[in-house]
Order: C-alpha cells, then sequence, then structure tokens
C-alpha cells in the first residue's frame, strides 16, 4: 500500500459540509449516468474504462501534493484491488445494467454492514452492542430495498449485494495489510 508523507490538512467546517454535499451529489448522481453508459457498453468495460481513466488521475494529485507512491507490499495491493475496485466497480456496474440504478446504488452501500459482518466472523473483531442493533436495522432495510419489485429483480439485486460485500471484503483486507506491512 502506498504511505503518505504529506502533511494534513484542517478544512473549515464551511469547506467539509461543502464537500460532503457535493461528494454525496457527484456520488448518487453517478449511477443515473453509469446507467446511461451502460446502454453503449458492457458492465466490465464501463469500469474498467472508468478505472483506466480515474486512476492514473487519482496518481497523478497523489505524487503533486508529494506523497510517496511506494507500494509496501504488491500481493496486498493486488488483492484489495480485486475486491475493493474490480469486484465493487464490476458487480456493481452489472447490477445497474440489467436492474434498477437507485436500488443498486442502495445495495451496493450496503458495505459498512459488511465489513461488521465479515470482520466479526472472519478477523474475530468485537463491535458493541449498538453497533450489532445499528446492524440489525440495516439488514431490515436492506432486505425492504432487496425485496421490493418482486424475484423478476433478484440477478441485479444478488449483483448489488455481490458488490457491497466486495467492497467490505476490500476495506477490512486493506485495514489487515496496513496494520501488517508498517515500517
Amino acid at each position: 500500500m502506498a504511505e503518505s508523507t504529506a502533511p494534513t490538512k484542517t478544512l473549515s467546517p464551511l469547506v467539509s459540509v461543502l464537500a460532503i454535499l457535493g461528494l454525496s451529489m457527484i456520488w448518487g448522481y453517478h449511477w443515473a449516468v453509469m446507467k446511461i453508459g451502460l446502454g453503449y457498453a458492457g458492465a466490465f468495460t464501463y469500469s474498467a474504462t472508468r478505472c483506466l481513466i480515474g486512476g492514473p488521475i487519482l496518481l497523478a494529485i497523489a505524487k503533486l501534493q508529494g506523497r510517496n507512491l511506494r507500494i509496501v507490499s504488491p500481493k496486498a495491493a493486488i488483492l484489495v484491488g480485486i475486491f475493493q475496485t474490480a469486484g465493487n466497480f464490476g458487480l456493481g456496474a452489472v447490477a445497474v445494467k440489467f436492474g434498477e440504478a437507485g436500488k443498486s446504488a442502495v445495495l451496493t452501500y450496503t458495505m459498512p454492514f459488511w465489513v461488521l459482518v465479515i470482520g466479526y466472523l472472519v478477523l474475530k473483531e468485537r463491535a458493541g452492542p449498538r453497533r450489532w442493533i445499528a446492524a440489525s436495522l440495516a439488514m431490515v432495510g436492506t432486505l425492504l430495498v432487496a425485496l421490493s419489485g418482486g424475484r423478476a429483480e433478484l440477478g441485479p439485486v444478488l449483483f448489488a449485494l455481490a458488490a457491497g460485500i466486495s467492497w467490505g471484503a476490500g476495506v477490512l483486507l486493506y485495514q489487515w495489510s496496513s496494520r501488517t506491512h508498517r515500517d
């Protein structure tokens, strides 16, 4: 994973709120743009193009900020990339291509729930009762969203949930790698 040597900057509360609102609008609207784009390209072609354009831009920005781009563990970086990027973006695009953009977005963003569950099952991480209550409520909401629309929508629902699970697994792999490969 790349390590950062750039100093951190604190934003004012107003700029922070504006940044969160702007990012939410961009991320939220992207699902509609993706639905349109998927009318002209396959799901994996769309996702690969998205990453091949965005990746170098993000690397250039990081370099301009003075960040160290050295990869400490190439194997960990590949695993995180497979789950957090390829799995999340590819499976999410399949869900949008064959299902509803809004439902796919909601189900893909169940990632925090999957981080909690996978972290508990695989890494034996413990969470307090408030997190499990929140996770239970999240699961009820997820089931309500997933099951609305009948059985005809089962495939896209499963792809969207798989995207969220893949994203969650990527987050946990990143956390594990960060702890394991500290200098």
